[in-house]
């Protein structure tokens, strides 16, 4: 939305509005009256840990001072959808390990019931 032009305060706006999270939301909230009344975009989200950790807080501020919010929007969105898989890969990985089996001759492996030749 701020590549599109839209001002912070106005895609905070819609941010909160669309957002399902009724936490979140009040924190979106609480950002944009933050930023509506005179607070950087990251001295607002600082006030919020739990929901913008500091490496977050410290982008923001370095691509406000640089003039390229948008740019390290852009690029904490790509780095939070990756580690957001990479977390379900190894929650998934852990959870098939769980599951693994060897019988006793070491030859099968067993997951889920399954059994497979190990040849």
């Amino acid at each position: 939305m701020i590549d599109a032009g839209l001002p912070l305060v106005q895609c905070l706006d819609i941010l909160s509005s669309q957002q399902e999270n009724k936490t979140f939301k009040d924190v979106l909230v609480k950002v944009k009256e933050d930023v509506e009344s005179g607070s950087t975009f990251a001295d607002a989200l600082r006030k919020h840990p739990k929901a913008f950790n500091e490496l977050y807080v410290n982008l923001v501020a370095a691509g406000e001072v640089g003039g390229i919010l948008d740019t390290i929007l852009n690029r904490l969105a790509a780095y939070i959808e990756k580690a957001l898989k990479l977390k379900k890969q190894v929650k998934s990985a852990n959870d098939l390990s769980n599951n693994h089996r060897w019988n006793r001759s070491g030859r099968h492996r067993c997951y889920f019931g399954f059994c497979y030749s190990s040849f």
